[in-house]
């Protein structure tokens, strides 16, 4: 319970201070106090009682209208006065006065009016208990339902990452179905991303210039110069794929048809689109083992520079 009691009268005072915390014991929470109605507003705004002590008669007014300003927030007050003849019973009515002390205050007589108070607190008490664990059930309740999100979006990202592998591996396998004896020759059936939408398209490895990896996209460019392919393939799955006597995988991030290149170095390739194209240091001797061991097909418009 937290109390308020507003009472100009210092002996009085003196009397509430002493008596009630022996009344009310583990059922006070705390007690504050004024001797006037400006410090009793003052005191409603900040302690926020839930039950007020008062005496009707105070130096700047009567305390009904403060308990008329407060009515609709507190109705536990009890009322205090020298004189029956003072309070009016229609005023005790209508601002909801739960129980009236006579003066001079005794400890009895305190201790009938609380009895009355008492039952509501406790009421309180339990209703505020009750929202408490409805609080707390429902933030535990929340937290499961974050919980099981969090484990739904990880299981969705598992099944997708599945999906991809499987598609992955299917053309894998479609791919190695439809491969002939001679691989120069191979259609390759590949998934594109074209406007939005995938879809599978063939392409004959005499027509790639070079295949690019980057921001973990595959793009194979043809030797039109002009038209580039986003892949649904990765480059590991490429690597199967491709015929190793016509590419060479010069770098992790590109292939290279052996037929379009017109000059190399230590470093780099340089493609028949003036193209240059590095060559990583992991994989030089194999990139030149493979240059020096292409056979170009009769297309005079092809030179190959030779090894100095």
């Amino acid at each position: 319970m937290k109390l308020l009691i507003i009472e100009d009268e210092p002996i009085t005072m003196e009397i509430l201070k002493c008596t009630v915390p022996q009344i009310l014991q583990g059922e006070l929470k705390e007690m504050r106090f004024a001797d006037s109605l400006a410090e009793a507003e003052i005191q409603m705004q900040r302690f926020l009682p839930n039950v007020v002590l008062f005496d009707i008669h105070l130096p700047d007014g009567n305390a009904f209208a403060l308990v008329k300003r407060w009515q609709d927030f507190l109705r536990l007050f009890l009322c205090m006065s020298s004189s029956t003849k003072e309070v009016h019973f229609d005023d005790v009515v209508e601002n909801g006065i739960v129980a009236y002390i006579e003066k001079p205050i005794t400890k009895e007589n305190l201790e009938n009016a609380f009895l009355k108070v008492l039952p509501h607190i406790r009421k309180e008490r339990v209703m505020d208990n009750l929202v408490l664990n409805l609080i707390k059930a429902q933030r535990e309740s929340d937290g499961e339902i974050r919980q099981t999100n969090k484990e739904l979006e990880e299981a969705k990202k598992k099944l997708e990452g599945a999906k991809n592998d499987i598609s992955e591996i299917a053309q894998q396998w479609y791919q190695s179905s439809t491969l002939t004896q001679d691989t120069t020759h191979t259609q390759l059936h590949l998934r594109i991303r074209q406007d939005g939408l995938i879809r599978t398209i063939v392409i004959s490895p005499h027509d790639i210039l070079v295949i690019e990896s980057h921001d973990n996209k595959v793009f194979i460019a043809l030797n039109d110069g002009e038209t580039v392919h986003e892949a649904t393939i990765t480059m590991k799955s490429l690597e199967a794929l491709l015929p190793p006597s016509l590419f060479v995988r010069c770098h992790a991030s590109y292939f290279v048809h052996l037929g379009s290149i017109i000059a190399f170095s230590a470093k780099d390739l340089t493609l028949t689109t003036g193209e240059i194209v590095p060559i990583s240091r992991a994989r030089q001797e194999q990139t030149h083992a493979a240059i020096a061991s292409y056979r170009l097909p009769k297309r005079p418009e092809y030179q190959v520079a030779h090894l100095a």
